[in-house]
């Protein structure tokens, strides 16, 4: 297995909370990390759920399950078939937060 990502996606966005041009692999990734924030923070479930984000490793067919760890507010991901994870910290207030939006 490789190893885990941990990622502050705001690394990846300019002062107007867009992604910021960067090389197509870079900006690759941080499309799927913010589906899978739009996917993880549009329930209020703190269990983990199937996104229906298809993993991005080479060769794996599944899609990423994810979690909301509330009391570190990081968003935990992972691959069921393949083992690709990590972690997302710092997503509160992007425009892929969907917790404020939540019944």
């Amino acid at each position: 297995m490789d190893g885990t990502y941990h990622t502050n996606i705001r690394h990846y966005l300019d002062d107007k909370g867009e992604i910021i041009a960067v090389p197509l692999p870079a900006r690759k990734l941080a499309c799927f990390l913010a589906l899978i924030i739009d996917s993880t923070t549009s329930t209020r479930s703190v269990d983990c759920q199937d996104t229906g984000v298809r993993c991005r490793k080479r060769g794996c067919q599944d899609s990423i399950v994810s979690r909301l760890v509330e009391d570190t507010g990081t968003i935990c991901w992972y691959c069921p078939a393949c083992g690709h994870n990590g972690v997302i910290v710092d997503w509160q207030g992007t425009k892929w937060d969907q917790s404020s939006t939540r019944e």
